[in-house]
C-alpha cells in the first residue's frame, strides 16, 4: 500500500515538474494558485494516460480519491474473480474511471516462478479467452453503464504455448475490445525489477 502510494506521488510530482496536465505543489499534493493562473496548453497539445492493474485496495483508498481531489480519471484494470467483491468498483466506474478487464485468473509466464498457479505456456487460446469473456461478463454486471472497455495483458504478455506452439492472444483481444493495453519490453526481472503488473 505504501509504496503505490510513493508511485502516485512520483507521479503526480513528475507531472507538476513537467508543467503538464494539473498544478500541484509536490509536497503536499496541494493545487498551486501561482500555476494555475498560468495557461494550460495541454488542453489542446495532448493527455496523459493514468492505469492501475489488479484492484487492489491501496487503489480504492489511495489512487481513487486522490485521482477525484483533482479531477483526474484513470483506467483501474481489475480480475473480477466474483461478482460479490466488486461493489466498491461500480462507484468508481460511476465517478467517471474506466473500468477496464485485466481477466479473471490474471495467468502468467511460468518464468514468474509461480509454480502451483496456471502459467500462460499451459493455456489455450480457448481457455484464455474463455477467461476474458467470464471477466468481462463480470464487469458488464457490475457497471452496464460503461457499454465498451478497454483490456490490459496480465504481466503485460501476450501469448499463451510455448514453442513451437506459443501463440499470440492479441487477435482475440482485438476482436473483443477497442484497444489494449501491453508493452514489448522485456521482462527486467534480471535486473531486480518485478514486471509483474502492481
Amino acid at each position: 500500500m505504501v509504496s503505490n502510494a510513493f508511485s502516485l506521488l512520483y507521479l503526480c510530482f513528475r507531472v507538476y515538474e513537467l508543467n503538464s496536465c494539473f498544478s500541484l505543489d509536490p509536497c503536499t499534493l496541494e493545487p498551486n494558485q501561482k500555476k494555475m493562473n498560468q495557461p494550460q496548453l495541454w488542453k489542446d497539445t495532448g493527455a496523459v494516460s493514468l492505469s492501475f492493474d489488479d484492484g487492489s485496495a491501496s487503489q480504492l483508498e489511495i489512487a481513487v480519491p486522490t485521482l477525484n481531489q483533482f479531477g483526474l480519471y484513470a483506467t483501474f484494470y481489475i480480475n473480477p474473480r466474483t461478482e460479490t467483491d466488486l461493489a466498491p468498483w461500480r462507484e468508481v466506474g460511476l465517478s467517471g474511471h474506466e473500468i477496464g478487464n485485466h481477466t479473471v485468473s490474471h495467468i502468467c509466464s511460468r518464468n514468474f516462478g509461480w509454480s502451483n498457479q496456471k502459467s500462460l505456456e499451459t493455456t489455450s487460446l480457448a481457455e484464455i479467452e474463455d477467461d476474458i469473456l467470464l471477466a468481462e461478463q463480470h464487469l458488464r454486471n457490475l457497471l452496464p453503464e460503461q457499454t465498451e472497455r478497454t483490456f490490459c495483458y496480465p504481466c503485460y504478455q501476450n501469448h499463451v504455448g510455448e514453442g513451437l506452439y506459443r501463440q499470440s492472444y492479441v487477435p482475440i483481444v482485438a476482436k473483443h475490445f477497442p484497444a489494449a493495453r501491453g508493452t514489448d519490453v522485456p521482462l527486467r526481472r534480471s535486473r531486480g525489477v518485478d514486471s509483474r503488473c502492481e
